[in-house]
């Protein structure tokens, strides 16, 4: 899975998943698109380690 646009076809070729969004969550795993996006990712980042340690 990634959300860099210049990576789509090397990850699709692989049988990834390309999604065009700035942040990606899936059950355990959050992803933004480089360093700049990581604002999108911390909220559902601290979220899931609030969760685990209730």
């Amino acid at each position: 899975m990634a959300t860099i646009p210049k990576y789509q076809f090397a990850l699709e070729i692989c049988g990834g998943a390309y999604v065009n969004e700035p942040r990606v969550v899936d059950s355990i795993l959050v992803l933004a698109g480089t360093l700049h996006d990581k604002g999108y990712s911390v909220g559902p980042w601290i979220k899931m380690l609030e969760e685990t340690t209730a």
